[in-house]
């Protein structure tokens, strides 16, 4: 938002901020974080998207999402508008030591607000608004800890490569080979 300073992070692929977002703009929309230290343990990223550029005649929007050059995921939104909270697990070797994180949005088909058939007659091709972003550092587990993974904040130190997105029942492997990483700490 305009007062979350977002400003520094964004260029002119987006709209300017104000009190509840800026919005994508065109095809391609990037946004970096210069970071006061580099990062040292695997990161989730959590994005608030707060509106979509969906309608009835477009009902969805698919966004891929690359960090530092690498595909990370692609989201799909719609059919409604809606606030939407959205988590990624920062591959270790993409962001390890480093000081500067960039992500890059690709949307497949971003649209003015008259094709949406919105009472505004703006003509810029938007994607989604985002409301907030947020990094969160994923601890080592000790010996005897659970690792939920129906939970992305439990799970997401430990699944690498090959995994989806954990959800009420577990998660998914994609792909023939899946990988599971486990970072016990000594005990006394």
């Amino acid at each position: 938002t305009k007062a979350g300073g977002v400003a520094n992070h964004i260029g002119d692929c987006w709209t300017d901020p104000d009190d509840l977002g800026a919005w994508t703009l065109g095809p391609v929309a990037n946004l970096s974080l210069r970071l006061t230290e580099a990062i040292g343990a695997p990161v989730i990223a959590r994005f608030v998207i707060s509106d979509m550029a969906v309608s009835r005649e477009y009902p969805q929007l698919k966004v891929e999402v690359q960090c530092n050059g690498e595909f990370l995921t692609e989201w799909t939104f719609g059919p409604y508008r809606s606030v939407d909270v959205r988590r990624i697990l920062l591959p270790f070797d993409v962001v390890s030591g480093k000081r500067r994180i960039d992500f890059a949005f690709h949307l497949n088909s971003p649209r003015t607000p008259m094709e949406l058939k919105w009472p505004d007659t703006d003509q810029r091709a938007l994607g989604f608004r985002l409301t907030k972003l947020g990094l969160h550092a994923v601890h080592s587990n000790d010996l005897g800890k659970v690792i939920d993974l129906t939970n992305l904040e439990s799970a997401a130190g430990h699944l690498e490569l090959g995994w989806g997105l954990p959800d009420r029942y577990g998660v998914w492997t994609i792909g023939p080979e899946a990988t599971l990483s486990l970072r016990v700490e000594a005990q006394p």
